[in-house]
């Protein structure tokens, strides 16, 4: 199979190195080219839009059999996740937005341009239980749980288009759990840091999930053990 993988973040750069030791071709883009992957496997992507994905997918005879996107985001050095309603801002808010459910959404767009009824591509986006309106028993973290339910949603919505238009191609949503990454690492006391793994121990727990992927499983929502996970 071949690979592309959409942000060169920790899981991103642990999901290269993976499939750098087991021999699978795969391109990884992002913002950065990470120590220990060979530059010719790598593609620098600023951002997510048309020219970008028209450049990247040059780099393919054809499309390829896996697309993880990778890309999110919890807080930056101006906002770190909310704890009360009050600290919401409407920027934060679409900015969050914008980094967890567009990209899945611009991927599958630009997918659908150019599939055909036997294409066989598998979308794996990485969303959160988070973003799960009916496990939400804690509240906090608006904007994160408000973008990653958007992601959800958007993925339920794809699944049943490309169902009728794409038969054989999938989009699911994967939930790795807590990693430690900057995505994580300043929240680490939730949930408990013994419960948080590194993405290196990830990776090839998330890469054997993909393998047992397929259009029956589009449209779901699950954890790296195949449980379904509630939306």
């Amino acid at each position: 199979m071949e690979y592309l993988i959409l942000g060169s973040g920790g899981l991103g750069t642990a999901l290269a190195l993976e499939l750098t030791r087991r021999h699978e071709p795969f391109v990884l883009a992002g913002r950065h080219v990470p120590p220990g992957i060979e530059a010719g496997a790598t593609f620098p992507m600023l951002d997510v839009d048309p020219l970008a994905f028209e450049a990247l997918f040059t780099l393919f005879d054809r499309l390829p059999n896996v697309i993880i996107n990778t890309i999110g985001v919890l807080h930056d050095l101006h906002f770190m996740p909310e704890r009360r309603v009050e600290e919401v801002d409407p920027r934060w808010l679409c900015e969050s937005v914008r980094t967890n459910a567009w990209p899945t959404l611009a991927l599958g767009a630009y997918l659908s341009q150019r599939m055909t009824a036997e294409s066989d591509c598998l979308l794996i986006t990485l969303s959160d239980l988070e973003g799960s309106l009916t496990a939400n028993q804690q509240g906090e973290h608006y904007s994160y749980r408000m973008s990653k339910a958007a992601l959800n949603m958007g993925v339920k919505t794809l699944a049943l288009e490309w169902r009728e238009r794409f038969p054989r191609a999938a989009v699911v949503a994967l939930h790795p759990g807590p990693m430690h990454t900057p995505l994580r690492d300043p929240l680490l006391t939730m949930p408990p840091a013994e419960t948080v793994r590194p993405p290196a121990e990830v990776a090839p727990l998330l890469l054997d999930a993909i393998r047992t992927l397929g259009p029956a499983h589009s449209g779901q929502f699950q954890d790296l053990a195949g449980h379904l996970l509630p939306w």
